[in-house]
């Protein structure tokens, strides 16, 4: 099959300078204004919900009026009325002129509308950087490069500033299966290059590097249909005091049948749930946590049924919680040539108080993989067995005994075929 191209672009040669941002042709302009506003006016809340991008909510709304003007001089006239807000604009525009009208709308809309119309082959898109300091940011405008499809005889997946809303409907083409994209799901930049040996091994690839930006990210499989989502409520974990109502619950469950750890789960909560028909035979759960947030308590309860079998996630409609196939946010697993060969060895251990970093790596050793532990997770002691496990089996059981201690542990499948174990997979 031919690859698709976004809007007909001539190739890579040609737009190698706009996925790199650093060609000497491409104009870096930014607001330079010293009478412009610095502080005041508008708060600008430090929280990053779901879908927003990163962009602190709520976010500074405009008001102009001005015709045909460059696109510098545009921006220059909105990011005026933004404190703490800033522009990049890292591209060629040409001769371009651009017209708006708005009243009182939200900074992003406004920027997102203006940059449509240019008429390029390659469209204008932004990403959003948060700042190092305060609770603004920059926004980062780009050209937008996609190419996926059969190049010489090689799966490719090109992107550069590719906003991911775009790039996974050519991704699912590819892999001729019916999708769906939820509406909040926002237009992430991605800019990673890919040789898959499947179209299968890209689509968690992509998800993975999306999850950097947009750690409520997921998919799932609703019947045979892939379905690109984010999880909404909170955890609970780490977050502070905004979110001291998190229902919380105790829970006791011994090979407990899936259906019953989550009806014990939600009994008296406002969530209903209902399981997929695909996810078929003996699911069992284990797990015991006291006073623990009811969503942290789901993942929980999800990642222990998973282990040996397919994965499961779910997926939040009004009032219902559907739990489908498919991985949580950050577990996507990406097979690599080195890891089909490595995952199917299995190893039978049995750990006795035995620090985390040394119980990687003997399990590293006898499954014939890499694991590390990320500088930031203490070297806490383990007790656990295993009994003819793969790498990431044993790795499962690892976070199920460590998160008694460290509840937001988790592991990272990387495309070398090697596993790092970190903090913040709940969060």
């Amino acid at each position: 099959m031919a690859s698709l191209r976004i809007r007909g672009l001539l190739g890579l040669v040609a737009v190698g300078a706009l996925i790199g941002c650093a060609s000497g042709r491409a104009a870096a302009q930014a607001r330079t204004d010293p009478n412009r506003p610095t502080g005041g006016g508008i708060r600008l809340s430090r929280e990053f919900p779901p879908g927003t991008m990163g962009i602190p909510q709520p976010e500074p709304r405009v008001t102009l009026k001005i015709e045909k003007k460059s696109l510098g001089r545009v921006l220059f006239e909105l990011f005026k009325q933004a404190p703490g807000m800033d522009y990049q604009l890292a591209t060629t525009v040409g001769a371009a002129v651009f017209s708006v009208d708005y009243t009182d709308v939200p900074l992003s809309e406004a920027v997102n509308k203006l940059l449509m119309q240019d008429k390029d082959q390659a469209p204008l898109v932004f990403g959003f950087q948060k700042s190092n300091v305060g609770a603004g940011g920059t926004y980062l405008i780009h050209r937008e490069y996609m190419e996926i499809g059969l190049i010489d005889g090689d799966r490719r997946v090109s992107l550069g500033n590719a906003r991911l809303t775009q790039a996974l409907p050519l991704l699912f083409q590819q892999m001729r299966v019916p999708f769906r994209i939820e509406p909040d799901v926002p237009p992430i930049l991605l800019s990673i290059q890919l040789r898959p040996q499947s179209w299968e091994q890209a689509l968690p690839q992509v998800i993975l590097e999306a999850y950097k930006q947009e750690p409520a990210i997921s998919y799932s499989r609703d019947g045979e249909t892939y379905v690109v989502h984010l999880l909404k409520s909170p955890t609970g974990l780490g977050l502070g005091s905004a979110h001291q109502a998190v229902r919380r619950v105790n829970l006791s469950l011994t090979n407990r049948p899936l259906k019953d750890a989550l009806e014990n789960l939600f009994s008296g909560s406002q969530w209903k749930f209902q399981i997929s028909d695909r996810i078929k035979g003996d699911y069992s759960v284990t797990y015991n946590v006291t006073s623990y947030p009811e969503i942290a308590a789901l993942q929980g309860i999800l990642k222990q049924a998973s282990i040996n079998r397919d994965p499961i996630t779910y997926r939040e409609g009004k009032g219902v919680l559907y739990i489908e196939l498919g991985p949580l946010p950050g577990q996507s697993v990406i097979i690599s040539t080195k890891s089909i060969s490595t995952n199917l060895k299995t190893t039978s251990l049995n750990f006795t108080n035995q620090r985390m970093r040394e119980v990687a790596k003997l399990i590293g050793e006898s499954t014939g993989t890499s694991i590390r532990i990320a500088p930031n997770v203490p070297d806490i002691p383990l007790t656990f067995k295993i009994q003819g496990a793969t790498a990431e089996q044993a790795l499962q059981q690892l976070l199920n005994t460590g998160r008694n201690t460290l509840p937001n542990l988790s592991y990272r499948s990387l495309d070398t075929g090697s596993y790092v174990v970190e903090l913040g997979g709940l969060n």
